[in-house]
């Protein structure tokens, strides 16, 4: 979980993959789950939390899947 004001710092560095957005709600983080089971190899997931800043969405569980 990374606050939108964080930026890269490596000059030039690049992302790219396939995107799945997934929007979650405070509380439930299934769509997440989903969205790892259905990520292939170099896919990236954006993942919104509603603004909701007082509460992490992704945390060491899912990291580790």
């Amino acid at each position: 979980m990374m606050s939108a004001g964080i930026r890269c710092l490596t000059p030039k560095a690049r992302l790219a993959g396939a995107i799945l957005p997934i929007q979650v709600w405070e509380g439930d983080n299934f769509a997440i789950h989903r969205g790892l089971d259905e990520a292939k190899p170099g896919d990236v997931l954006v993942i919104s939390g509603n603004r909701v800043t007082n509460r992490s969405v992704f945390g060491g569980i899912l990291a580790e899947i």
